[in-house]
Order: C-alpha cells, then sequence, then structure tokens
C-alpha cells in the first residue's frame, strides 16, 4: 500500500484493526478516571469504558477518611449534553449510595444508557444539598458517542496482561485499508476503540454492562476460574442474551470441548466421526471461505457508504493459500448467542486469512452491534413503520371526509338559503367562523376519543427458555401510543436492557431524558426511565433484552395409557394458544388452547404439518408496513430528507442501514419456526414452540399499559 492508491482504498475496513507483525496493543477508552474529595470522603469515579450503543457502567468509590458515626445516603448524577448546548442535556442518570455508620468502603456502579453528547459532568449531593467538592465539572469527551465510523466490533479479553491484538484481526486486505505506519508509532484513529483487556477481578458484575461489547474472548482455564462467580454469570447471561463469547486453548484434538460445554451449561455433543472428531452439536466454518475478503462489513469514506469486498473485488491480490485440513475453531449458539471455541492456546497468533475465515463464518449480522439489534442510533430507523398499533395514531381520514362535506353543504348554501330567508345575512360574519370552530372540535374530539387516553402497547417477543438450565432470554419490541404520557414514566428491572428505536434521530440537545437507578431492599435494581423516554401522543418503541434465571416452564411426559402420545402440563403462568412439541425420538405432537395451569394430551402429526403450522404462524404476524408504504420508500425518504444533516455531520453515517429482519430477534423468531434457507426439519428434539398470550420476559413499563395486536413466541427445551 502507498500513496497512491485511490482515497477509497486507503480507508479501513469496518471491523476490528490491527496488523499483524505489529505487535499494536489497541487500549483507548473514552471517559476519564476521576477523584475527588471532600466532606469527610474521598470519592473516585471511572467513566473509561467502550463508546457506543448500550450502556456505559461508571464503578464509583466512596471511601470514609473520617469516622462516620451516621448513616448518610449520596445522590450522583451523571449528566451528559453537547458542548455549547447551554444546560439542556441528553441524559441525566441518577442513583443513592448508602452509607452506612462505620463502614469502609463502598463501591457502587452507574449504569448510564449511552446516546451521549460531547461533554458530561457529575453531580454529588446529600440531603439535597450539593457537596460542590465531590463534583466533576464540565468534561469534554468528543469519544462518548463516537458515531458510526467507530462502529466496528468492539472485544473485550481478560487476560492478567494487556493483549497483543496484532494478529488477532488483521483484516487489512490488500488494496483497502490505510497506510500502515511504523511499529509503535500511534495508531490510526478508525482504529481506536476496538481492544481493551481487563483482569478478571476487574469483569462487570451485570450484564448490562457489557450491552455495548460485541465479543469477550478469554482462556478456557479463565472462563473455569470465573464461572461460579457472580462475574462468571454475568458474562454467560450476556452471552445468552445475543453476545458472542471466544473461548481459546480447547486443544488441537478438541479435546476440552466437553469441559466448555458443561462450563457454560450447553448440551452435550457427541463426536459424528472419531477419526475427524466432528461434533454434532459444533459448526466448523465453511473451507470455500478461506482466503476470501471479508464480507458484509462496509466502511465509511465520508461521502458513503461501500462494501469493502465489492470495492476490492477486481483489484488483482495474490492468490491466498490453500485452506487447512482442519478449522481452528467452532461455533454453536448458546440461546441467542454464539459460543466460539478455538483449539489454540494463543487466540491472538492466527493469520491474517484466518482472522478473515472467523469473520466470515460468523458473519457482520452477529458481529456488528447495530445489525445484532436491528437498531441504529445514528441513522434512521426505517423498520418504525412496520410495527405500530393498528389504527391508533392515524388521522381521522373518513370523519374529516364527512365533516367537512357537511361543513362545506351546510355553512354555504343550506346556511345562505336560511339567511336569506330569513332576512339575516349579516349573521354569516358570526355563524361561519363559529361553524368551523365547531368542526374543528369535532375532529379533535374525535381523535380524542378514538385514541383514548391510557397507554397502548403493542408487543412483538421471543423467548428462549431452557428448563434444564433453569434460564430464559427474552428479546422483544415494544410499540407504544399513550394519550397522555405515564405520570411515573417507564420502570423496568434492572436486568432489562431497553434500547430505543426512533424513526428520526433527533439532535441529542433536543431532548432531555432521565433514568434513575433504585435498589431495593428485597424487589431488586430498578431502572426508571423518568422524564423524556415516553411522550403523550407520539408513537414510541423499544427493543428490551432480558436474561435471568427462571423456574417455570411445561412438564412434558409420556401418555400413562401407552398410546405413544404426550401429556403436558402449562406451568408457564400463562395461557398457550398453539403449542408444537418435538419429544427426544424426534416426532412431533401438537394441540392448541391449554390454560394456565391445566394439563393437555397432544396430538401426534406429521413433519410436513408441524412445519406448515410454524410457517403459517410465523407469517400471519409478520410486522406489515401501512398501506402504500414499503421500506425502501420509507428509507429512501429519510435520505432525501437527512441530506443537509449527513453533509454537516462530515463523515457520514458509517454503518449500514439498520433493519429488523438482521436482529437477534428476528433472526432467532426465523430460525426457530423454519422461515430461514435453507429448509431444515422444525425444532429441535426435546424443545417446544408455544405462542402464548403474554410473555412472562416482557414487562410493559407501567402497569395503566394495555396490550393489543401482541405477538408472544416461546422456545422451550426440557
Amino acid at each position: 500500500m502507498n500513496a497512491t492508491q485511490s482515497p477509497r482504498t486507503t480507508r479501513l475496513v469496518l471491523a476490528l484493526v490491527a496488523v499483524s507483525n505489529f505487535g499494536w496493543t489497541v487500549e483507548a477508552l473514552a471517559g476519564q478516571l476521576h477523584r475527588c474529595s471532600g466532606a469527610g470522603l474521598v470519592m473516585t469515579f471511572d467513566t473509561r469504558w467502550f463508546p457506543g450503543p448500550g450502556y456505559r457502567p461508571i464503578p464509583i468509590e466512596v471511601r470514609p477518611v473520617t469516622p462516620q458515626n451516621t448513616d448518610r445516603t449520596l445522590t450522583v448524577e451523571f449528566l451528559s449534553r453537547d458542548a455549547g448546548s447551554d444546560n439542556r442535556y441528553c441524559v441525566r442518570a441518577a442513583q443513592d449510595i448508602d452509607l452506612p455508620a462505620g463502614s469502609g468502603p463502598v463501591r457502587a456502579v452507574l449504569r448510564v444508557p449511552q446516546s451521549l453528547g460531547a461533554e458530561y459532568r457529575i453531580r454529588t449531593s446529600e440531603d439535597g444539598l450539593l457537596l460542590r467538592t465531590l463534583c466533576v465539572p464540565d468534561t469534554i469527551d468528543p469519544d462518548a458517542n463516537p458515531g458510526p465510523r467507530r462502529s466496528f466490533p468492539k472485544f473485550l479479553a481478560v487476560a492478567s496482561t494487556s493483549v497483543d491484538a496484532g494478529n488477532l484481526v488483521a483484516v487489512l486486505a490488500d488494496g483497502f485499508g490505510i497506510a500502515i505506519p511504523q511499529a509503535g508509532a500511534p495508531l490510526p484513529v478508525d482504529a481506536e476503540f476496538t481492544m481493551h483487556t481487563v483482569t478478571a477481578a476487574e469483569l462487570p458484575l451485570n450484564w448490562l454492562d457489557y450491552s455495548n461489547l460485541d465479543v469477550v474472548c478469554l482462556s478456557l482455564d479463565e472462563l473455569r476460574g470465573i464461572a461460579k462467580t457472580q462475574a462468571g454469570r454475568a458474562l454467560l447471561r450476556w452471552t445468552e442474551a445475543g453476545g458472542n463469547l471466544f473461548v481459546f486453548g480447547i486443544g488441537s484434538d478438541w479435546q476440552r470441548l466437553p469441559n466448555l460445554e458443561a462450563i457454560v451449561g450447553l448440551r452435550q455433543s457427541k463426536p459424528e466421526s472419531e477419526g475427524e472428531r466432528q461434533f454434532s452439536e459444533w459448526v466448523p466454518p465453511d473451507p470455500k471461505q478461506f482466503g476470501e475478503p471479508l464480507k458484509g462489513f462496509v466502511a465509511d469514506d465520508g461521502y458513503g457508504l461501500y462494501d469493502v469486498a465489492a470495492e476490492t473485488a477486481t483489484e488483482k491480490k495474490p492468490e491466498p493459500p490453500p485452506a487447512p485440513d482442519r478449522a481452528h475453531f467452532l461455533y454453536r449458539d448458546d440461546g441467542m448467542g454464539t459460543v466460539v471455541a478455538f483449539a489454540p492456546a494463543d487466540l491472538f497468533a492466527g493469520s491474517e486469512h484466518d482472522s478473515r475465515w472467523l469473520f466470515n463464518a460468523l458473519g457482520s449480522e452477529r458481529l456488528v452491534w447495530s445489525q445484532r439489534h436491528g437498531v441504529s442510533l445514528h441513522r434512521d430507523n426505517a423498520d418504525f413503520w412496520n410495527f405500530l398499533i393498528p389504527g391508533v395514531g392515524l388521522p381521522p381520514l373518513t370523519a374529516f371526509r364527512l365533516l367537512i362535506t357537511l361543513f362545506v353543504v351546510v355553512i354555504g348554501p343550506v346556511n345562505y338559503y336560511l339567511l336569506r330567508r330569513w332576512g339575516r345575512l349579516h349573521l354569516l360574519l358570526v355563524i361561519v367562523p363559529a361553524s368551523a370552530a365547531l368542526i374543528t372540535l369535532a375532529l379533535f374530539g374525535y381523535a380524542l376519543i378514538a385514541d383514548g387516553l391510557g397507554t397502548r402497547v403493542r408487543v412483538r417477543s421471543f423467548t428462549q427458555l431452557d428448563q434444564r438450565r433453569g434460564e430464559a432470554v427474552c428479546w422483544s419490541r415494544l410499540s407504544y401510543y399513550a394519550g397522555l404520557a405515564p405520570r411515573g414514566g417507564l420502570t423496568f428491572s434492572g436486568d432489562v436492557a431497553a434500547i430505543p428505536l426512533e424513526y428520526a434521530q433527533p439532535d441529542p440537545g433536543s431532548r432531555g431524558r432521565d433514568v434513575f437507578w433504585l435498589l431495593g431492599k428485597g424487589t431488586g435494581t430498578t431502572q426508571h426511565l423518568a422524564r423524556g423516554w415516553l411522550r403523550a401522543r407520539t408513537p414510541t418503541q423499544f427493543i428490551t433484552l432480558r436474561a435471568r434465571p427462571v423456574d417455570y416452564g411445561l412438564s412434558i411426559e409420556p401418555a400413562a395409557d401407552g398410546s405413544g402420545s404426550l401429556m403436558v402440563e402449562n406451568r408457564l403462568g400463562t395461557r398457550i394458544r398453539e403449542l408444537v412439541v418435538r419429544s427426544s425420538d424426534g416426532g412431533y405432537f401438537a394441540a392448541e388452547v391449554i390454560p394456565t395451569g391445566q394439563a393437555a394430551t397432544l396430538t401426534k402429526v406429521e413433519p410436513s404439518r408441524a412445519s406448515s403450522r410454524l410457517l403459517t404462524i410465523a407469517g400471519q404476524h409478520a410486522p406489515q408496513f401501512p398501506p402504500g408504504t414499503d421500506r425502501q420508500s420509507l428509507a429512501a425518504a429519510a435520505a432525501s430528507r437527512n441530506y443537509r444533516r449527513f453533509v454537516y455531520r462530515a463523515g457520514g453515517y458509517g454503518d449500514v442501514e439498520p433493519n429488523q429482519a438482521t436482529s437477534r430477534l428476528e433472526k432467532s423468531l426465523a430460525s426457530a419456526t423454519g422461515s430461514v434457507l435453507p429448509a431444515r426439519p422444525p425444532l429441535a428434539p426435546g424443545s417446544y414452540f408455544a405462542v402464548v398470550d403474554r410473555s412472562p420476559e416482557v414487562e410493559l413499563g407501567t402497569p395503566s399499559a394495555s396490550e393489543e395486536a401482541s405477538f408472544h413466541a416461546i422456545l422451550g427445551q426440557w
């Protein structure tokens, strides 16, 4: 690569970037470490974390320096705003920290939804009194929400020393990328914020703290050491909720693969062939992808998006080496996430071809945050319009046509004829404006009555329930319409990640959103989205993710009469509308309505009928755009409308156009119902698919919300 290359071929591929043989260690994070003292305390605030969407964890330590004779409660607020936006803030997150009398250091974590501005401040108060010596003044943080030019995969490595990322993903293909600096020189700006290393003791303790990561990589020995700790459970829960866990050191003959399955809690696989050690539950990469350029990732050169592989397809490249006889990694699903097992003891010693093979095998839909969630915080989301509450928030066209017709007829010829007959034409000056006001009030009243004053919500959810492990993972899409915004805002449990899905992205300084974390004694942590998240008479949507231990499920046993059918007892806590079960021997069974707590006998069905039933369910409940619109037209309108904003942002959007079809919600639902190609028998042995009235894992955020036109599906394993 040299200075004569075209501008586009000197741009960085949208992926984790490091160059082999240069020994680069990428450890750049947004934020700073702050230390304040006063009021008998020393407080530290660590705002350093990966930029991007999700939640940013801010560890806080309160250390008394003088004896504390009474209980104290401190309130910590994190406020983020755009530079130059006066006191208007994007997000305000607050949390109380209890400091018991005589206690030593107290530690807490404040989680901030990441849609941040370029400046933040931290305020500490006690009993409503601001403790100025324990506050952090305005701090410039331009990388808090860096935009999609740096939205390529973010890796967290667990190791005792900083990781040499040079050979992990050296994905600079010949003919595109950047000019390679000398060893030890600063990395190009687009190569920052991709890799950070922590020790096992520094791992976050809540799965939400991983929510803006794409990959966590560690050795099998490290994983074994933390598996039973709170940090280990949080990491595994994040993986089940859609994350990617890379585990290396499995052994050249995959001899430690059963250990990995036991630690993670995966169903034990069996070697299909002792000679080649192919395992039934694990997927090897396609050898044809070895040596291929990176596919599915896009880069942004400041003038728009381009596909790296397509851009470099015509360039002459050296022939890649032949694919190895055996792949160095295998992968399999874990809930809605992915576990990747690597044979080598050093994950970071592979070649560029090995790295591209890995990326192409997993695909950008797993590795890129915006594609995995189907949501972008930088681009407009055209799919917003395919999941509205039917008939809510739409203009009353029929009523308008009727009223305007009556108005024209009555206020025109009828009114004129009567007033002329009565000799009072001068009353036209009063009757015409009064009638117009009356018609306007009638239209307003009709809309008010039709849409109501309450909160209505449409839900589309998919829950994966592993009854063997007692774990449930749920992705849901919530579409709200509130006649009046709920007085208390929205409240979710502390294990729910709430991600706004907005059609048009407003300027950060134009919205102020409050989130308060309440640390309950017996009910657990809750997050209170108090202000700015749900506005009156405005369609609003969220994607929510939840992962937690559960104790419910279906009880499925062979029928006592020996007929070969199955008996099922509904212990899901909700009524079943449709149920398809595949027994451990591969047979299919089905039933319809099963009330909560009731038992039923399942009818055996042919595989083709079971498959048809699931496909019908998926088709009947697929999101639909309003009549006369489609995704392409809405996306084109958004692109045209945002052209000026695109230019002023000076760098473009960078990530691909968000599409819910690539999200883990839709991908998992399509896989469960057999709606993906190539077609395969629906459901694995020992699993079931249930359509229920309401998912036990979905929280609506407010008790005043009523569901309409919802769809809840549960994929269970027993």
